[in-house]
């Protein structure tokens, strides 16, 4: 799967799951109920840019989305760890469901 490269944007022209996530604050972007942001989770994977890191790792430590969607968050994280723009990623600093996903997608084959 080729991954779109976001290199070329600013940081105002960012992928609508990066709003849902509410990576820009409770002030930017657009209001999301919970539903919308965990499923924006999923979307985040897929986009080979540091920015949907920047939001994944927000997510993580949103306690009412890293709740419900923990799993989930971990598993995006554990997608974008071959990339260049995550040579640090472990699991160990990751909230507990966090962690729990992240390990668990690292060990798929």
């Amino acid at each position: 799967m080729e991954y779109p490269d976001l290199s070329p944007y600013g940081y105002s022209d960012f992928p609508v799951p990066m709003v849902n996530v509410g990576w820009l604050g409770p002030t930017g972007g657009i209001p999301a109920d919970l539903e919308l942001r965990a499923a924006a989770i999923t979307d985040l994977a897929s986009w080979k840019d540091p920015r949907a890191l920047a939001a994944l790792l927000h997510a993580a430590y949103d306690e009412p989305l890293a709740g419900c969607a923990g799993g989930d968050i971990g598993e995006a994280l554990a997608a974008l760890q071959p990339h260049a723009f995550t040579p640090d990623l472990r699991a160990e600093p990751l909230p507990e469901w966090v962690r729990w996903g992240f390990e668990h997608a690292l060990r798929q084959p």
